[in-house]
């Protein structure tokens, strides 16, 4: 009887903890679910930024005219301006939710994993975009091999993207494989084209195949490789042209190209070079159309008075003349006119500079 008793009791214990795992169970699911939509979030932002990024700067490449170029350059410093506020999303998933969804079959050490990439992936990104706004200030886009360098640089760059972002589709389904019979996974992965858009746009049909799964993301994981390979590649060229270049002036001469519309240049301030958060504006109205805006601000942090008054200086010594008023304390402003027109207008504030031109009247080019 007492044998009894005691298999009774074991009996109602197990049967009273079978709903508080189940509920456990759930919960973990939903809160991997949750997490999973916070790091395509990210994702969709990045690849957003990109994408669209990638999209002028390849506009330009096909046209090759100053107003394309004006877009693609502002394109590259509106996105990298972006990246930089850009904060990856925290693991949030305790040991408990981690252990359960691990007895459920869940890659939880990919999970982990994936949440160490997102700050590898905001860092390649904007190194990305430094390379692309390198480029496009460069003197490089003067020269038929380099235009042609460049696109072939865009098109990897684009076709690099797009794997990543079907690899991204790849891995979410691999990681929620084990949890497929559970039908928050589908309404989850038949959610995704509303959700994210542009990510989603590469996603297959589910698979059902583990083994399948792996060799799609093998086969992702190579062609990306590749795409590496040409990017590097491009860079290979560009460099060994620059250096073509420098040892032959006739090469120069006989390839160089002036972008279609681009009024008289002058050279970008010293400081430019050096600084690491400068960034490109056009005017608040600006509708961010194909066509020029009607003015355009650099804004360059981190800049001394004396390397302010330098470029003010460097600037009367090519024909500019200039009104310069303030004080170190308060600000400088420098008003820079030709033959009495308003060309140029500059401001340091804080150790700011601000360069506001319209750049239907000239443009600020590297050296």
């Amino acid at each position: 009887m007492k044998k009894l008793l005691c298999f009774v009791a074991v009996l109602l214990l197990t049967s009273a903890a079978l709903p508080a795992c189940a509920e456990q169970a759930e919960d973990a699911v939903n809160r991997l679910l949750n997490q999973l939509a916070a790091y395509f979030d990210a994702r969709e932002q990045i690849y957003s930024l990109l994408y669209g990024c990638y999209q002028k700067v390849g506009a330009f490449y096909e046209r090759e005219d100053y107003a394309s170029l004006v877009r693609a350059r502002l394109a590259c410093s509106e996105a990298s301006e972006k990246l930089r506020e850009e904060e990856p999303p925290e693991m949030s998933l305790d040991a408990a939710v981690l252990l359960s969804l691990m007895q459920s079959g869940v890659d939880t050490s990919g999970l982990e994993d994936k949440a160490r990439e997102m700050q590898d992936t905001l860092q390649s990104a904007a190194k990305r975009l430094n390379l692309l706004e390198g480029f496009l200030h460069s003197g490089a886009i003067f020269l038929k091999d380099g235009r042609k360098t460049g696109n072939r640089l865009i098109d990897s760059m684009a076709e690099g993207l797009s794997l990543e972002a079907e690899y991204d589709c790849c891995w979410l389904n691999d990681l929620l494989l084990p949890l497929g019979d559970d039908p928050r996974i589908a309404d989850f992965w038949n959610r995704m084209p509303f959700r994210w858009p542009l990510i989603a746009q590469y996603r297959e049909a589910w698979i059902t195949a583990s083994a399948q799964v792996t060799e799609k993301g093998a086969k992702i994981l190579e062609d990306m490789e590749k795409a590496l390979d040409e990017i590097s590649t491009a860079f290979g060229m560009n460099a060994y042209s620059i250096q073509r270049y420098n040892q032959n002036s006739e090469a120069v001469e006989a390839d160089f190209q002036w972008i279609a519309g681009m009024p008289p240049a002058i050279p970008l301030p010293d400081f430019w070079y050096s600084s690491e958060n400068r960034s490109l504006h056009p005017n608040s109205g600006d509708t961010g159309g194909e066509g020029l805006p009607d003015t355009l601000i650099w804004r360059i942090p981190d800049i001394s008075v004396e390397q302010f008054l330098m470029y003010v200086h460097q600037l009367s010594e090519i024909g500019f003349e200039g009104v310069l008023t303030g004080a170190a304390q308060d600000g400088w402003k420098n008003t820079l006119t030709v033959n009495g027109n308003i060309c140029i207008i500059m401001y340091r504030t804080d150790s700011t500079v601000m360069i506001a031109y319209h750049p239907n009247q000239l443009t600020l080019e590297a050296r």
